[in-house]
């Protein structure tokens, strides 16, 4: 439940870890700079496999069945179906080949890019669609999931669809920040994460947000994740744990 953290770095040469995978029998990390190192499952060793990656900055990692995907700030998506063995590009379709966000929504592939909306892929990559109907921002910064409902958060609030990316609804505003660099949502719960004010969180559905820094010592946030009860905020300075809704954070480093 993130109370306590054992080290399994053994192999891993870069620290700069910005995206976790796991897809039950294998664990992937995305670093910036150092490319993608795999781990089998329950094991602390870690090996390079970057065969035919064509960036070194990973920013996320999704997948689909048997096939790994990544996206990259500047090399767009690739993807590997021998276990990251080996990469191949397949960004036949995506109009930027800056990556912020990718997520799989039953057999559809959703990326997200800097400066060109959402695009989604019906065959496992293979080919790309813009998917921006409804969607006033093309500044994509995370996508979030809750159940078959995706979230879109973007420069400009956020945006949600029902409709496997047919058509995208305005969701709120967010904060006066509006800045989004993770988010979280459960039901009628969103928590967003800012890379300079900490943490907002919203138990109306995005009508009103309140801050909930007590207790961090760093506002630059990094991702959240739910374990349970649990909600886990990555920041500048480490990792924090809370298992009020936000309300108070407790490191765990």
């Amino acid at each position: 439940s993130g109370q306590t953290w054992t080290p399994v770095n053994t192999g891993l040469l870069n620290p700069w870890i910005r995206s976790l995978l796991s897809t039950g029998t294998t664990n992937y990390t995305g670093t910036d700079g150092g490319g993608i190192y795999a781990s089998a499952f329950d094991s602390p060793f870690w090996e390079s496999i970057n065969s035919g990656l064509n960036n070194s900055r990973i920013t996320s990692l999704e997948h689909n069945w048997n096939t790994v995907f990544a996206g990259t700030r500047g090399g767009g998506v690739l993807l590997s179906s021998d276990n990251g063995n080996n990469w191949v590009l397949c960004t036949p379709g995506i109009g930027s080949p800056f990556i912020t966000s990718l997520k799989c929504i039953g057999n559809l592939i959703f990326t997200g890019t800097q400066g060109m909306g959402i695009f989604r892929s019906p065959d496992n990559g293979q080919t790309w669609y813009a998917a921006n109907n409804g969607l006033n921002n093309p500044y994509i910064t995370f996508f979030a999931s809750d159940d078959t409902i995706l979230y879109a958060g973007t420069m400009d609030g956020i945006y949600y669809t029902d409709d496997l990316g047919n058509t995208w609804i305005y969701y709120s505003k967010g904060p006066t920040e509006t800045n989004i660099s993770a988010l979280l949502v459960s039901a009628l719960k969103i928590f967003m994460g800012s890379p300079e004010t900490g943490i907002y969180a919203s138990i109306d559905g995005g009508a009103t947000w309140n801050q909930r820094n007590n207790g961090l010592t760093s506002l630059k946030i990094i991702s959240l994740a739910k374990s349970g009860n649990n909600i886990l905020a990555s920041t500048q300075t480490g990792l924090f744990i809370s298992n009020n809704d936000a309300l108070v954070w407790t490191p765990v480093n």
